[in-house]
């Protein structure tokens, strides 16, 4: 985590207009002090902070629970002197996330610099551009994970014990 100044609010964000470019269209001082203002909103840890400057390791990735379900049932049967036994096995995996999607899912950090320095005005003050992502200026702190171990899975199993 870099350490950063978090603005109090608007008036104290200091931003240049982005002039359009290949297919990113152009962007407003305004647009991106409304971008950048939702940007700290979306995030508990920047809104907390709010007029101060962000701790080393101060923002924490969300919490997350996975759980497992299984179940496994044994029918047997004597045949002669031996025992035969057939085993059925059940297992869901991160099972929260059969019940809730959203649950169980893992969230990875968006690595990029929210904002880009652009300068200083005729007073020294810095300014900034929102960085532009996907040709977008509106995005989050964390993005879902796609991958196939965050979301459930289940299994079968017969084994035959002679």
């Amino acid at each position: 985590n870099d350490l950063m100044y978090v603005p109090r609010d608007q008036s104290e964000m200091n931003f240049v207009a982005q002039n359009a470019s290949g297919s990113a269209p152009a962007v407003t001082v305004q647009q991106q002090k409304d971008a950048f203002d939702a940007f700290i909103n979306q995030d508990p840890y920047l809104s907390k902070m709010r007029g101060k400057v962000t701790e080393r390791n101060g923002s924490l990735q969300p919490y997350i629970v996975r759980f497992d379900l299984s179940t496994q049932l044994e029918l047997f049967r004597n045949i002669g002197k031996n025992k035969h036994t057939i085993q059925i096995r059940a297992d869901i995996f991160n099972f929260g996330n059969l019940i809730n999607n959203a649950a169980g899912v893992s969230n990875f950090v968006n690595t990029f610099n929210p904002l880009t320095a652009a300068g200083v005005d005729a007073n020294g003050v810095p300014l900034f551009r929102m960085t532009r992502v996907s040709n977008s200026i509106n995005y989050a702190t964390y993005r879902k994970s796609t991958s196939l171990g965050d979301v459930w899975q289940a299994q079968l199993g017969i084994r035959y014990i002679f």
